[in-house]
């Protein structure tokens, strides 16, 4: 069984790692990355979500099958290429 949901940690997480990696202390919203051309490429692609909705139907079938109907459990991940350089720490 899976515990309980904790509301918006990746966020949290996500911010505080770019601010340390890169200075920048406030992320831009979707719209504004958008206009920059800085969306990731694979964003909107359907395999890529529909394998990212699979494993969590495969986590927890009883929650995320009803939200991800006719999602199969058993899809492999969908991994894209990164579109930007490799970063490496300072």
């Amino acid at each position: 069984m899976v515990r309980p949901r904790a509301s918006h940690t990746c966020a949290a997480t996500l911010t505080t790692e770019l601010a340390r990696a890169s200075g920048i202390e406030r992320p831009r919203k979707q719209e504004r990355l958008a206009d920059a051309g800085e969306l990731p490429p694979w964003l909107g692609d359907p395999a890529l979500h529909r394998s990212h909705r699979s494993a969590l139907v495969r986590k927890d079938p009883d929650f995320y099958g009803p939200r991800f109907p006719g999602v199969p459990a058993d899809l492999p991940y969908v991994w894209p290429k990164s579109d930007r350089e490799r970063m490496t720490d300072p």
